[in-house]
């Protein structure tokens, strides 16, 4: 990673869509956790766990401990250092399919952004089962996540898509957006 792509992601809101399975587990959350202490993350940053399952926020914290204490090359201790990284994560409960909670994630993600000092820097992981990325895309536009003064990328776990047909509506749906 270069110092230019350090820059970008310092001042970013990261959202996961999909943030208790097992990709955000093993990969996402140490990988974060991994950045930030290699110093290339900074303190301007957070992270959105949007999943459906019922959790609060610090029951979503201690799970990307225990991620991070499995899974990660740096483990993490309870100690200042873990909190102070820890306070950069939120949960959200949601169901995708409903643009009223959309707008409650902005709602949130303006909270954030001012919290932390953030740009408007958007990027949506989305760990979700192929059928959803393009729902999820368009109720992100039609939810008002798009419209930050900074950038947005959208970031789609494979496979994209089960057949050619498919991946053919995939992109369809996301050109829209």
């Amino acid at each position: 990673m270069d110092g230019t792509m350090n820059e970008n992601l310092n001042g970013s809101l990261f959202y996961i869509f999909g943030a208790t399975g097992d990709l955000a587990k093993r990969k996402l959350f140490p990988a974060i956790y991994s950045l930030y202490r290699e110093g290339r993350l900074g303190e301007k940053f957070a992270v959105i766990g949007v999943a459906r399952r019922e959790r609060t926020s610090e029951q979503f914290r201690e799970e990307v401990y225990q991620s991070i204490t499995e899974f990660a090359r740096y483990k993490a201790e309870k100690n200042a250092d873990w909190e102070r990284f820890a306070a950069h994560f939120e949960y959200k409960p949601m169901n995708i399919n409903d643009l009223e909670q959309y707008k409650e994630l902005s709602r949130l993600s303006d909270e954030l952004d001012h919290k932390f000092e953030l740009s408007g820097n958007r990027l949506f992981y989305l760990a979700l089962a192929p059928e959803l990325f393009g729902p999820v895309a368009g109720n992100l536009k039609a939810g008002g996540m798009l419209e930050t003064h900074g950038w947005q990328r959208l970031v789609i776990e494979k496979p994209f898509g089960y057949n050619l047909a498919s991946a053919n509506l995939l992109n369809e749906q996301i050109r829209q957006v």
